[in-house]
């Protein structure tokens, strides 16, 4: 055992030298490794990812053997030898056999406590989601379809809503080369591979290297995540849940740069979108929505660009626009204050109109009610004159109407009793009045009675007022 540890030693001791300079296969030229060193995580992490999947890109100046991408305990990179080829000899390293050392440790890793646990869990919430077809598979050996002596055995396997899913817990170091082929296999298998960690955070300044290497070679830049959170959500919605992480790119407009941030949701597998060349899964589509705002980004410099220099150019015409907008807006806000005072006025006016109106028909109805009262009074004074009418005729139907039939005493009541007898205007009327009702009575009727002295022989014959007025005449 002794003797198995200090050759791991050695080995990493050799393969932590670090190459200042590195052959270029496809030009032929040795490059300085500073000029790829100096640029930012995110390139340098997709070159680490290319030279495991083409170790033939470059490789060492001295052996030509192939180069990887490590990261020191310091947090920089640098570039160290792959595992050379039996024989190889190489000036800037003696020869070192590390299969073993990379074997031990990832099967030692991926049998840990907490890998068994998290395979368990995303097998149980597989089986409770109503899109799976079959049953979820633990470490079910996964064949190639052409070469059918390659093969894999990934943690979880399932076939979700017809699309064949693996998922590979990663919760320790895994070396590159293991993440490499694995992608590589099931990309040529047509297999969506969901990569799982157990903890994340993006702000974190020691961002596991492993967890480097499977984020930014995924399509959009989306961590899966089965963290607490997750698994809460999957115990109340019955089916597997994860957190996704996910870079986010907005425009600061005010530093006319684009500004990017870490964000977070919780997703289902349904809300997986599966990349049709890589096939591995994301959430949010990272880099369409960065070249969407790139170009708003693009178009708004190239517009402010153009905007100043009009006002550079023509500084008076846009003053005078500015002036003339204002000018509009001033007349517009006028245009509606009075459009305003109008619809009052109107409005007013329609209200002095319904008044009015309600004056006129109480008016009419007034007039009418007037009117029927005048027509009422009348009719009272018809029946009135018709009642007195009928009473006068009683009293003339009951007498003869030739003068030498009647006596004193009937000329007397006829003449006197009727109201209207009270002077010698009327008296003469009602004497017209009875020879229209055919008495003949002769002109000097009044003489005639007078000197029969008929007027107060009547006395007691009438009542007292009938008596006074007949002894007025």
């Amino acid at each position: 055992m002794l003797d198995i540890m200090n050759a791991i030693h050695k080995e990493q001791n050799a393969f932590n030298l670090r190459m200042l300079e590195i052959f270029n296969f496809n030009t032929g030229k040795t490059e300085q490794a500073n000029s790829w060193l100096s640029q930012d995580d995110e390139t340098i992490i997709k070159l680490r990812y290319a030279l495991r999947a083409n170790k033939k890109a470059y490789g060492c100046p001295s052996c030509k053997t192939g180069v990887e991408l490590k990261r020191g305990a310091d947090g920089s990179f640098f570039f160290r030898h792959n595992q050379r080829e039996e024989g190889v000899k190489c000036a800037l390293i003696d020869k070192l056999s590390y299969t073993e050392q990379r074997i031990q440790l990832y099967n030692a890793s991926k049998e840990a406590e907490e890998h068994e646990r998290l395979k368990r869990f995303i097998h149980d919430y597989l089986k409770m989601d109503s899109k799976l077809i079959g049953d979820p598979e633990i470490e079910k050996i996964v064949k190639g379809k052409e070469a059918t002596s390659t093969w894999k055995r990934p943690d979880v396997k399932c076939n979700y809503n017809h699309q064949e899913m693996v998922f590979e817990v990663q919760n320790s170091n895994t070396w590159l080369s293991d993440i490499v082929a694995r992608d590589s296999f099931y990309k040529k298998e047509k297999v969506a591979i969901v990569w799982i960690f157990n903890q994340f955070d993006p702000l974190s300044s020691d961002v596991k290297l492993t967890q480097s290497d499977i984020i930014y070679n995924n399509p959009e830049v989306n961590a899966f995540v089965l963290d607490q959170a997750a698994m809460d959500a999957s115990q109340a919605a019955n089916r597997l849940m994860l957190t996704c992480y996910y870079r986010v790119p907005s425009i600061n407009f005010d530093k006319m740069k684009i500004e990017i941030s870490w964000e977070s949701s919780l997703v289902a597998l349904e809300d997986l979108h599966i990349d049709a060349e890589t096939f591995k899964p994301y959430v949010f589509p990272f880099y369409r929505k960065l070249n969407e705002a790139k170009q708003e980004l693009a178009a708004q410099i190239q517009y402010e660009g153009k905007r100043i220099e009009k006002e550079k150019v023509y500084g008076r015409i846009i003053k005078v626009e500015r002036f003339e907008e204002a000018r509009k807006a001033k007349a517009l806000q006028e245009k509606r204050k009075k459009e305003a005072a109008a619809a009052q006025r109107k409005k007013l006016a329609a209200q002095r109109a319904a008044a009015e109106r309600q004056d006129k028909k109480i008016k009419q109805e007034w007039m009418e009610k007037a009117a029927e009262n005048r027509l009422a009074k009348i009719a009272l004074q018809k029946q009135a004159a018709l009642q007195n009418s009928m009473e006068a005729d009683k009293i003339e139907n009951k007498y003869p109407k030739n003068f030498k039939d009647l006596t004193t005493a009937q000329c007397v009541e006829l003449i006197f009793k009727n109201k209207y007898s009270r002077d010698l205007l009327n008296l003469n009327r009602r004497l017209v009045e009875l020879k229209q009702l055919g008495f003949n009575l002769p002109d000097d009727i009044l003489s005639i009675l007078e000197k029969r002295q008929s007027i107060s022989k009547m006395e007691g014959t009438f009542s007292q007022t009938q008596f006074q007025r007949a002894s007025g005449y």
